[in-house]
């Protein structure tokens, strides 16, 4: 992933968290594509995917805790 990607990825991340829409669960709840749906036009499923990343990101850093 390039730098000007991770910062979108980041960007959008840092967003849910502020609007409440991703709260640091560990998978993808029908509350949070909902949620999603309403705030953001999500034509290509990047939202969803930028919460994927971040968990497997998460993953990553901790040892493959599993999730």
């Amino acid at each position: 992933m390039d730098g000007k990607s991770a910062k979108q990825y980041n960007n959008r991340l840092e967003n849910m968290m502020k609007y409440g829409i991703y709260k640091g669960e560990t998978s993808i709840t029908p509350e949070i594509n909902e949620k999603i749906g309403q705030k953001y036009v999500n034509a290509c499923g990047e939202y969803e995917r930028t919460i994927k990343y971040y968990l497997g990101f998460l993953k990553l850093i901790r040892g493959h805790a599993e999730y």
